[in-house]
């Protein structure tokens, strides 16, 4: 039984009921004054205190300032380096939905807050320091009822109650464009009132979804929820994401004065002028999500579009009241991630962090108890152990309702070390070559595409052009490993034909014949500093194809070509047949006779023997056991990895990366005796027996050479995300670099060319405003064979 339904066996009333109960229980036994003491305090409303002092009170805030003395019998919290900020607000998100919406395209009464569970564990949210949120009664129907925002722990249920009801929920989009038809039987059934057919409902198109609230608004009852929604007294959140079905909702709040928040808003920066001049807020939805894998990847949206990381920055500076939401619940615990990527796409720190605080909690109508460190509101409280936009800074204590509901565990944190048409010269601050250190105040000389020099005191040739960048860090290139970029089609059609063969005819499959130049999701892979990729065929056959290493950018696409192939890729996944492994073991012999009838030597004097002729399903595969290139095996389960490390190492000697392989953790020994690699991503976090772990810092502890891929064609550009997102759950930041460059390379067999700043290598680079696994660093330059190609 799901958690929502056994919450409707309990009306609020019980559960208020309950709640006050326990409270009076708990003034029987007074807390003691808490006071945090911390070397920043970031209180959003007002100008940053060090080293101050912050008093709660019966779950409230008393004082906060500089020099506050602390009462007699206080309990104190002391963070000297740690920074206070408000807990974080959700702006939106399905916490009481429970995968349950109301059966009636217009339910205006259905109220979210009888769906939620009060006694649910929501530990993982808590730990991101998230402490409230605005809960939709649904989102799959066009008017799912009335949101409510409470808070997530601390206190009893009363107090935890915000708002319980604040609103009409409006849904558009494709779901609420189809929703179930009625089936009321009459009880008991009659000839006069006899069985009907169910009852088809509307909407069915998207008119028809604005032609229906158009009427429930005109024909609503003054005591009616949606009379307060129509007369300006409550506001109606629209979930919408296109530019046209924004407009109309704006014109739609324009007839009846109604108060608008848009909630996703996709193409809102579109219309960022409209917006502001009606008034509205806008709750955007963050278009990353981070160590977990787009729906783009595998379900593929005709109506979706992909919002503009700058969207927030362009409409706050518009002037409309803007909130940061997630893409999904899931991503609710990384509401500070995804704030320090809108903080790099443009919005400043205090207004990225007013965002997920002040910001929602202003467009709720709940600001007079959230949102900020102030005298007299509610002691919702984060204490991080940096600055809130800092990749390693997390959340050490979550304080909601004056109660301490989240504390972290210390985490052991091991170092991964590692060995080492004209001139154009770039001075920067800092230059991690990735292969040879780090160069503080170096240069790095460029000329025809190439890397000519790099050091600390490089001389420059007269007439060479010199930038000049002394706050800025150069890095590498970035490489995806496994993308599906310049590929026909949708995300999930990788390739003609859609099922690869099981035989060693795959083989032959190309990527790079069907590779298309000027697909535009080049430009955005440029953008984020993505210079390489390896374009990997797909598919469920035993036998992939082959993989093509180029550019993403160029004259044309033979210029752009580093490698091809760049290995063969094998299935021992996606549903493949326990007898597969026997099947390349068999393959795979068949290659090592052949190669070695066409590699032997003949015989002057015998003339008898007969030249091999090339197999045109063999050939392509014998550079595998020369170990010229590598096998690509996607596989998942650790019997798929144990099979794959017997056929291809420990019997043909066959240079290995698994791509993939979420279940290598349990095996990273055996990975690492073998050499073999592993690309991952982009899901980097698992929940393996109740506990998170991190699949790129247990193979990199482990010694295990490590990558990081996409597995995308629009969704590449979130690639460096899953670098920093694995920095910040405890990978060492040389070796989250060193996967996204020198490692890939390596893996692919390029390493001549790209992967590290090396003279004789191609001028690659990239120029970050701050240390690039830095969740606020942003891309500055991208060079491509020593060329301009992008600029901030």
């Amino acid at each position: 039984m799901r958690q929502y339904d056994n919450v409707k066996a309990f009306p609020l009333s019980i559960v208020l009921a309950i709640a006050a109960t326990l409270a009076h229980a708990e003034d029987e036994a007074k807390k003691p004054i808490i006071a945090i003491v911390a070397g920043t305090i970031l209180t959003v409303s007002g100008d940053p205190i060090t080293d101050g002092v912050i008093l709660i009170e019966d779950g409230k805030i008393r004082a906060v300032g500089q020099g506050l003395e602390i009462p007699a019998g206080a309990k104190e919290l002391r963070f000297p380096e740690g920074t206070v900020i408000p807990g974080l607000v959700a702006a939106y998100s399905t916490l009481a939905e429970g995968g349950a919406d109301p059966l009636e395209s217009l339910s205006p009464d259905v109220q979210a807050i009888d769906g939620f569970d009060f006694f649910a564990r929501r530990d993982s949210v808590l730990a991101g320091g998230v402490t409230a949120a605005y809960i939709s009664p649904g989102k799959r129907r066009l008017l799912s009822g009335q949101g409510s925002v409470v808070r997530l722990a601390g206190g009893d249920a009363a107090n935890r109650i915000l708002r319980a009801t604040v609103g009409i929920q409006v849904n558009l989009g494709e779901a609420p464009e189809s929703p179930p038809s009625l089936f009321e039987p009459p009880l008991p059934p009659s000839p006069t009132d006899p069985i009907r057919p169910a009852e088809r409902q509307l909407p069915s198109t998207r008119l028809g979804s604005f032609f229906l609230l158009r009427k429930a608004l005109r024909e609503a009852e003054e005591d009616s929820p949606l009379a307060a929604v129509r007369d300006g007294k409550a506001p109606l959140f629209v979930r919408c994401q296109a530019a046209r079905d924004i407009r109309r909702v704006l014109e739609l709040a324009q007839e009846y004065d109604a108060r608008i928040v848009i909630q996703g808003g996709a193409e809102a920066i579109r219309l960022a002028e409209m917006i502001a001049e009606a008034g509205s807020g806008a709750a955007i939805e963050s278009p990353y999500w981070p160590g977990a894998r787009p729906p783009e990847y595998t379900q593929p949206d005709p109506e979706s579009v992909r919002a503009d990381p700058a969207t927030a920055a362009v409409l706050a500076k518009a002037g409309v009241p803007i909130a940061l939401i997630p893409p999904a619940d899931a991503e609710l615990p990384d509401l500070l991630v995804l704030a320090a990527r809108a903080h790099a796409a443009g919005l400043t720190s205090a207004q990225a962090l007013h965002a997920i605080t002040l910001g929602p909690a202003k467009i709720l109508g709940v600001e007079d108890r959230i949102g900020s460190i102030e005298a007299g509101k509610d002691a919702d409280l984060v204490i991080l152990s940096g600055g809130p936009f800092e990749t390693r800074s997390l959340p050490q204590v979550v304080i909601a309702g004056g109660d301490v509901v989240y504390k972290s565990k210390p985490r052991a944190r091991r170092l991964i070390k590692f060995g080492g048409k004209g001139w154009t010269a770039i001075k920067a601050g800092r230059i991690l070559t990735v292969s040879h250190g780090e160069i503080r105040n170096g240069t790095i000389l460029m000329e025809g595409g190439k890397i000519r020099a790099v050091g600390e005191q490089v001389p420059i040739p007269d007439g060479a052009k010199v930038i000049d960048l002394p706050d800025s860090v150069v890095v590498p290139g970035f490489i995806d490993l496994q993308s599906r970029l310049g590929l026909p089609g949708e995300e999930a059609v990788w390739l003609p034909p859609a099922s690869p063969l099981a035989g060693p005819a795959g083989g032959q499959i190309k990527a790079s014949a069907a590779i298309v130049p000027d697909d535009p999701g080049f430009d955005a892979a440029l953008a984020v500093g993505i210079t390489t990729v390896v374009v990997i065929p797909g598919g469920s056959g035993t036998i992939g194809g082959q993989a093509v290493a180029l550019k993403c950018g160029g004259a044309d696409l033979e210029s752009r070509i580093i490698a091809d192939p760049a290995g063969i890729r094998f299935n021992l996944a996606s549903g493949a047949s326990p007898a597969t492994p026997w099947t390349i073991r068999s393959l795979l012999k068949k290659v090592k006779e052949y190669g070695e009838k066409r590699d032997a030597p003949r015989k002057k004097d015998d003339d008898k023997a007969k030249e091999v002729k090339e197999d045109e399903t063999l050939e392509p595969l014998r550079g595998l056991l020369k170990g010229e290139i590598p096998a690509f095996v996607r596989v998942v389960r650790p019997s798929e990895i144990l099979a794959a490390l017997e056929v291809f190492v420990d019997e043909f000697d066959v240079r290995l990366v698994f791509i993939g392989a979420e279940g290598s953790h349990v095996l990273t020994e055996e990975i690492r005796k073998r050499g073999v690699s592993v690309a991952v991503g982009p899901v980097t976090l698992q929940r393996v027996d109740g506990e998170w772990i991190s699949l790129p810092l247990r193979l990199a502890e482990s010694g295990v050479p490590l990558a990081f891929q996409s597995e995308a064609a629009t969704g590449s550009w979130a690639l460096p995300l899953s670098a920093t997102y694995s920095v910040r759950h405890g990978l060492d930041e040389a070796t989250a670099l060193r996967a996204l460059t020198l490692g890939p390379a390596r893996m692919a067999g390029i390493d001549s060319r790209v992967g590290s700043i090396e003279v004789g290598k191609d001028a690659d680079l990239v120029v970050f405003s701050a240390d690039p696994m830095d969740l606020r660093a942003r891309v500055q330059k991208v060079f491509l064979d020593g060329e301009l190609v992008h600029e901030d």
